[in-house]
């Protein structure tokens, strides 16, 4: 191990947790990353309930009992319709780990990898690996974590790095390999200091047969959150010019400047790679139930942190319009 990485150890240590937490209106970064793979994961379990799955030598094999269309490929039965594998290697206080996706014709069209770094590290259970069970964050024993989704042909979508530094952490995100956002923290005894720096990007990714294009150029800019056990003015928000903004005009700025137009778009990306996956349709129950719940997931993650409440307006509309057809059954206890 290195010099950088035992000084990194030890203020990892020292700093084991934020001493103040920041309000629930600041999005984590395992919010941020569920935002963008929560399709994904969501998908991942509806293959499980749609087909059958079988796990050996740490890889899950999905086929059905009859036969299947999928992406113009006719799959007879047994015949596998998509792969997940999962693989790991350690040394030192390093796990490095992969996970690759194939798809109905047995092609590669997703990688995720993680790198961590620290001490009394361990890998990722198989089981939790298929859940989507992974904490981007660092935990107390963590001084370093690399998340990357890549495609088929190892061109990068979105990636996050997390690093201990001397006085709190830094993470930096990534769309196709330019930084979008950057978010600082800083802890103390009695505060917490995060700032937040956006930045624009111009962006050309292909796979496939798609293609997405996104020009969201401008200048970076900061907003600085700080939290203290001070009863007066326990939480501050400030805009770019360290000018005091209230906590409404500071959902605003990082929603338009992150999630509405760049995290969206990300995930988007990631809802057209897994068309590749067969259809989930087949069964109903399972596969509907798990996209409600996931919805509602989604929802309230946004409500607890007061964000793109249209949306949840929205969605609620659409139950209550899916209801009135008869749509959504309520088959609850009526006590």
């Amino acid at each position: 191990m290195n010099k950088l990485l035992l000084l990194t150890l030890f203020f990892s240590y020292t700093l084991r947790a934020e001493t103040v937490p920041l309000p629930t209106s600041v999005l984590g970064v395992d919010d941020i990353t569920q935002e963008v793979k929560g399709s994904f994961t969501t998908k991942i379990s509806a293959l499980g309930k749609n087909y059958i799955t079988r796990v050996s030598n740490q890889a899950a094999i999905y086929t059905s009992h009859e036969t299947v269309s999928c992406n113009g490929i006719i799959s007879q039965p047994g015949e596998p319709l998509a792969k997940i594998q999962y693989a790991s290697k350690q040394n030192n206080q390093e796990i490095i780990e992969k996970g690759t996706y194939s798809g109905c014709n047995g092609e590669v069209f997703l990688v995720e990898d993680v790198v961590s770094r620290g001490a009394n590290l361990s890998p990722l259970p198989m089981k939790d690996f298929l859940e989507g069970k992974r904490t981007i964050d660092l935990k107390d024993n963590e001084v370093y974590r690399l998340y990357k989704l890549s495609n088929g042909e190892g061109e990068e979508i979105f990636k996050v790095l997390v690093e201990r530094t001397q006085t709190g952490k830094s993470i930096n995100y990534f769309f196709a390999e330019q930084k979008i956002l950057s978010m600082i923290y800083e802890y103390k005894t009695s505060s917490t200091r995060l700032s937040i720096t956006y930045y624009g990007y111009s962006v050309n990714y292909n796979f496939k047969r798609s293609k997405w294009r996104y020009n969201y150029n401008f200048t970076p800019y900061s907003n600085i959150v700080m939290a203290s056990t001070s009863a007066e003015d326990s939480v501050i928000y400030l805009g770019q010019n360290n000018n005091r903004l209230s906590l409404s005009a500071f959902i605003v700025a990082f929603n338009e400047s992150v999630m509405k137009y760049t995290i969206a778009a990300i995930a988007s990306i990631m809802e057209d790679h897994i068309l590749f996956f067969p259809k989930t349709e087949t069964t109903q129950t399972g596969a509907q139930s798990q996209r409600f719940l996931e919805e509602l997931r989604i929802a309230q993650n946004r409500l607890l942190n007061n964000m793109e409440l249209n949306l949840v307006k929205n969605l609620l509309q659409e139950y209550v319009n899916a209801a009135e057809k008869g749509l959504i059954i309520d088959n609850r206890p009526k006590n």
